[in-house]
């Protein structure tokens, strides 16, 4: 049985949209970059108004706005988280959450969707033309929905 020698000029790998691919990567960096400057301990016990500490984290999630009963609504997008509590956490994004409810998944390992609820968002000054938004967001359970 004779095989057809594989030609060496032609790219078997899937194809990837590499303008998309680096527009992505653009994103993520500048992001993380924001977020670098934005992350500030909490200075003292008495200055945390909630009931659980928060925790620095810089962590790439993403984020899809859904209805209350889970549909999703659009598109999902990145985020860095900035810190999180036992109750919600908090991240910076490029895209201000126009929404009231998400599933929020870590990027980079397989874990559950979290949903949660919008508490407030708000768009931060900054230098050039990119805008990111600091949003807010409430851990959802049976008992807080």
């Amino acid at each position: 049985m004779s095989t057809i020698p594989s030609n060496p000029h032609v790219d078997h790998r899937p194809h990837v949209d590499h303008r998309t691919e680096r527009r992505r990567k653009s994103a993520v960096e500048a992001t993380h970059a924001r977020s670098e400057s934005l992350v500030d301990p909490v200075e003292s016990p008495a200055a945390e108004r909630r009931r659980e500490p928060r925790i620095p984290r810089s962590l790439e999630i993403m984020v899809q706005p859904v209805e209350q009963n889970g549909s999703p609504l659009g598109d999902s997008f990145f985020a860095i988280t900035r810190d999180i509590s036992k109750g919600g956490l908090s991240y910076l994004s490029m895209r201000q959450a126009d929404f009231r409810f998400a599933e929020i998944t870590l990027t980079d390992a397989v874990t559950p969707k979290i949903m949660c609820r919008v508490c407030n968002t708000a768009t931060i000054d900054c230098e050039g033309p990119q805008q990111f938004c600091l949003t807010n967001m409430q851990f959802l359970n049976e008992t807080n929905v």
